[in-house]
C-alpha cells in the first residue's frame, strides 16, 4: 500500500492521487438498511454523484417498510428522499462514523440535500 500511495505522489503528481487514486475503503461496500418510519409512500434514491443528481438505484418504501440497500462511499454518503408524485422531500446521510454493515437509516432523520 505505501508503494501505491508512492507512485500516486511521486511518480503521478498530486492532482491524479486527489483523483485517480483512491483509499482501499472506496472500493468497499457496506450493506445498510433504510426503515421508513413515516406514514407516506417514499422513493429513496442513492445519490453517486456529489451534486445528487446521478443516482445507483432506487428503493420504493411503504409506510412501515425496511428494505436492504448498499453505501459505496468513503465519505458521506447521501441519498435523495421523494414522495410518491418525484417531489424532494429531502436527504439522508450516512457518515463514517456510522458506516457499519447492518445500520439503519431512518426516513424521519431527513436533512438538506448537497
Amino acid at each position: 500500500m505505501r508503494r501505491f500511495v508512492a507512485v500516486c505522489l511521486v511518480g503521478l503528481g498530486a492532482i491524479p492521487f486527489l483523483t485517480g487514486c483512491g483509499t482501499f475503503e472506496s472500493t468497499s461496500t457496506w450493506s445498510i438498511k433504510i426503515r421508513n418510519d413515516t406514514r407516506r409512500f417514499v422513493i429513496v434514491s442513492d445519490c453517486k454523484t456529489s451534486e445528487c443528481n446521478v443516482f445507483r438505484y432506487a428503493k420504493h418504501l411503504s409506510p412501515g417498510a425496511t428494505v436492504r440497500a448498499s453505501d459505496y462511499g468513503d465519505g458521506t454518503s447521501w441519498w435523495r428522499v421523494t414522495n410518491g408524485h418525484g417531489g424532494r422531500l429531502g436527504c439522508l446521510a450516512l457518515g463514517i462514523s456510522k458506516r457499519v454493515d447492518g445500520y439503519t437509516l431512518i426516513v424521519s432523520s431527513l436533512t438538506g440535500c448537497p
